[in-house]
């Protein structure tokens, strides 16, 4: 999801949430994001902003709302 630092452009936050459609088990895409929101990245916040926006637009607001709960639970604000 970040690249030499950089967030990727955000088709390939839309295939990771398209990757997510047909499974209930977000156990990877968790841990993924703490581990990212826990991260010293300048762009963090940019890149869970996109994969929140990504979700969104495919549709998948069970799991938009898990990672928002997430992000609360993580003392990470949401920025969208």
């Amino acid at each position: 999801l970040v690249s030499a630092g950089n967030p990727l452009t955000s088709d390939c936050y839309l295939n990771l949430a398209r990757a997510f459609i047909n499974t209930d088990d977000c156990t990877h895409l968790s841990s993924l994001l703490k581990e990212i929101s826990e991260s010293s990245l300048p762009c963090r916040l940019i890149v869970i902003n996109r994969t929140i926006l990504a979700f969104a637009e495919s549709r998948q607001v069970n799991k938009v709302l898990m990672i928002l709960e997430q992000m609360r639970e993580w003392k990470c604000k949401p920025d969208v």
